[in-house]
C-alpha cells in the first residue's frame, strides 16, 4: 500500500479511553500477503474512535486465514480485503464464501487491489456486495479514514436494523405467546419467563442483572409476591402494600392510572383480575435504553395489558356461561326434590376419577362442568313420576328411562363443548359395561368415557344420599355393591380409581353435605 504525501495527513479522533473502554471496540479485519500493508495501516488507525469506541485491528495474510478468524470472530465490522493473493482472485472468492456461504450480510468489505486490471471496478461493484473498491495507490489517509467511517457507520446501522427487527420479532413472538394463555397461571408463568428474553433481544443484551418483581395486590392492602429479582429480592417477604419502599408505591400509583408505563429507566404494567385483585410487574435499573428501546417495550407492556384484559374477559364470559351450566343442573335436581349439592359432588367426584383415568386437563375441566346436566332430560318427566314416593310401576319406569335420550336431544345440536359432552353423558351415564343399561344397551367402551365416569360418580353418591324413595347406604353397602358390580355396572377400571381415591371422595362429600 503506498500512502500519498503529507498533504493528506489522517485525521485522527480525539482519544476517549474510558469511553472506549465501556463500549468495547470495533474490529477490522486487515487481509493483504503484503507485511508492509498491515504494518501502515495499523500505524493509520491505531487511535481511530468511532460512535465511542476504538477499533482492534486483527491481520490475516491469506483468504483462508481469513476465513479461519471469520469463524472465530462473528463481529467482525470492516474487512480491508486484497483481490490478488495466494490466488489471482482469491479476495473475490472470499466474498462469495462470506456472503453465501456464511451468510453473513453485515460486514462491510472495502476490496483493494495492487492489479486492477486482473478485477475491473464496474464488473466487482456490480456482481459483489462490497463497501468499496479502491486501488492501494488511492488509499491516503485521509480516504482511508473516511472509507472505515463510513462502513463503520454501515455495519452499525444494519446491526440496529437487525438488532430492532429481532427485538420486533420477539415482541411479537412473546405477545402472541400471552395471548394463547388459558388462564391467570399460565399468563403469569409465560411472562415471567419470556420477559427476560424480550429484553435480551429488544436491548442487544445490555441487561443481564435485573431488578424485578412480579405480585398480587389483594383488596388494596395485602401484597403477595410471586417472583423477586436482584435488588427488588429482600421485597419477597412482603404481605402489606403499606410497608413497600414510598418509591416503589409511587410508581405503583402511576401504574394504577397509566395500566404501563416505560419511564426512564423502569417500567411496569398493572393487570386487573377483579375489583379486590391486581396483577403488578414492575422492572428498574434501565439505564441505557434507546428510543427504539424504550418504543419496542413499550408495546410489548401495553400488549400484555391488552392480552390480560382478554383473558379476564373470556374467563368471565366461561365462567358465566358454566356458572348458568351449573345452576340447570341444580334446578332440575331440586325439581325432583333432591338436593342441588348433588350435582356439585357429582361435578368434584368426576373430574377426580377423570384425572385418576389420565384424561387431559382440558377434558377434566370439561366433564366437571357437564357432568351437573347429566339428568336435565328430567325436565320433560312428569313430577307425578318423578317425585313418587314408592316403586315405580313398569310403565312408568319406561317412562323415566325416557330421561337419558330425551336429555341427549336437548343438548346435542351445541358446538359448545361443554354442552357437547353435558348431551354425551346424558345419553350415556345409565349405560352399563356389561350391555344391560339403557336407553341403547351400549356395552364396555361403546359408553363414552365421560358417560362411564359420571355414571360411578351419580350412583357412588346417590346410593349413599337421602332420597325421596330411600334413605343413604352405609358406606361399607355403596362399597360392597361396588365391588359386586365391577365388571358388570361399571368399568372396572374406574371403579379402581374410586376405591384408590376414597379418602378424596369422603371428603368431598363432607365438604358439600345435605
Amino acid at each position: 500500500m503506498t500512502l500519498a504525501p503529507s498533504e493528506d495527513r489522517f485525521l485522527f479522533a480525539e482519544e476517549r479511553p474510558a469511553e472506549v473502554a465501556q463500549h468495547g471496540v470495533w474490529k477490522i479485519l486487515i487481509v493483504d500477503d503484503e507485511p508492509e500493508v498491515h504494518s501502515v495501516t495499523r500505524l493509520a488507525l491505531h487511535d481511530v474512535v468511532f460512535a465511542g469506541r476504538g477499533l482492534e485491528l486483527i491481520s490475516a495474510h491469506s483468504a483462508a486465514e481469513a476465513e479461519e478468524v471469520l469463524h472465530r470472530h462473528g463481529d467482525i465490522a470492516v474487512i480491508l480485503l486484497d483481490v490478488v493473493m495466494e490466488t489471482d482472485n482469491a479476495g473475490l472468492e472470499l466474498i462469495r464464501r462470506i456472503r453465501d456461504t456464511m451468510r453473513n450480510s453485515a460486514t462491510r468489505i472495502i476490496l483493494r487491489t495492487g492489479q486492477p486490471g486482473q478485477a475491473p471496478e464496474s464488473d466487482v461493484i456490480i456482481r459483489y456486495d462490497i463497501n468499496d473498491y479502491r486501488e492501494k495507490t488511492d488509499l491516503t489517509s485521509s480516504h482511508l479514514f473516511t472509507a472505515i467511517y463510513g462502513a463503520l457507520r454501515a455495519y452499525r446501522d444494519i446491526n440496529a436494523l437487525e438488532h430492532h427487527q429481532d427485538g420486533l420479532e420477539e415482541v411479537i413472538a412473546a405477545t402472541s405467546a400471552l395471548f394463547e394463555c388459558q388462564t391467570l397461571r399460565a399468563f403469569t408463568r409465560t411472562a415471567e419467563d419470556r420477559f427476560p428474553k424480550l429484553l435480551a433481544k429488544t436491548t442487544a443484551g445490555k441487561f443481564t442483572n435485573i431488578d424485578m418483581i412480579w405480585a398480587r395486590r389483594i383488596n388494596k392492602d395485602g401484597f403477595d409476591v410471586i417472583a423477586a429479582t436482584g435488588s427488588l429480592r429482600p421485597l419477597a417477604g412482603c404481605t402489606k402494600f403499606a410497608d413497600l419502599p414510598e418509591m416503589l408505591i409511587q410508581r405503583f400509583e402511576e401504574l394504577e392510572k397509566a395500566g404501563s408505563l416505560v419511564n426512564g429507566t423502569w417500567l411496569g404494567g398493572l393487570y386487573r383480575e377483579s375489583s379486590t385483585l391486581e396483577y403488578v410487574f414492575y422492572m428498574e435499573g434501565l439505564h441505557a435504553l434507546t428510543p427504539t428501546d424504550r418504543n419496542l417495550l413499550d408495546v410489548y407492556m401495553r400488549q400484555a395489558t391488552s392480552a390480560f384484559d382478554n383473558l379476564v374477559l373470556t374467563q368471565q364470559i366461561d365462567e358465566t356461561q358454566r356458572e348458568i351450566v351449573y345452576r340447570l343442573g341444580e334446578a332440575v335436581e331440586s325439581r325432583s326434590q333432591e338436593t342441588g349439592n348433588h350435582v356439585k359432588r357429582v361435578a368434584e367426584i368426576s373430574r377426580l376419577i377423570a384425572r385418576g383415568a389420565g384424561l387431559s386437563p382440558r377434558d377434566c375441566d370439561i366433564i366437571f362442568y357437564a357432568s351437573p346436566l347429566h339428568d336435565v332430560g328430567k325436565i320433560a318427566i312428569p313430577d307425578a313420576i318423578l317425585n313418587k314416593a314408592g316403586k315405580l310401576t313398569p310403565e312408568e319406569w319406561e317412562i323415566m328411562k325416557t330421561h337419558a335420550i330425551k336429555g341427549y336431544e336437548m343438548l346435542s345440536n351445541s358446538e359448545r363443548p361443554i354442552l357437547k359432552a353435558a348431551a354425551v353423558i346424558a345419553r350415556d351415564h345409565h349405560e352399563k359395561w356389561d350391555g344391560s343399561g339403557y336407553p341403547e344397551g351400549r356395552r364396555g367402551e361403546e359408553i363414552d368415557i365421560m358417560g362411564r365416569i359420571t355414571a360411578v360418580a351419580d350412583v357412588f353418591d346417590a346410593l349413599g344420599s337421602d332420597r325421596c324413595y330411600k334413605k343413604a347406604w352405609p358406606l361399607d353397602d355403596v362399597l360392597a355393591l361396588f365391588r359386586h358390580e365391577r365388571g358388570k355396572h361399571f368399568d372396572p377400571h374406574l371403579v379402581d380409581i374410586l376405591f384408590d381415591n376414597l379418602e378424596a371422595v369422603t371428603e368431598i362429600q363432607q365438604r358439600y353435605s345435605d
